[in-house]
């Protein structure tokens, strides 16, 4: 978008739009990110496949999910 922008001129409520999309995705992004890593880094064992690691809800240490 910054390109774009810069090359040419684009309506006002795509540059809002292209931000809010950005910070949507980085949001699931994160989530996804860290719901793996809980599922199979902190886990301890045999290799834990990707689906594995997804499917599971690892437990909260403070009791709170």
């Amino acid at each position: 978008m910054p390109a774009r922008a810069a090359l040419a001129e684009v309506p006002w409520w795509e540059v809002p739009l292209s931000v809010a999309l950005t910070v949507a995705a980085t949001y699931a992004l994160v989530r996804l990110a860290g719901r793996i890593y809980a599922g199979a880094v902190l886990r301890l064992g045999p290799k834990v496949r990707l689906r594995q690691a997804q499917r599971e809800r690892p437990v909260s240490p403070v009791g709170r999910r």
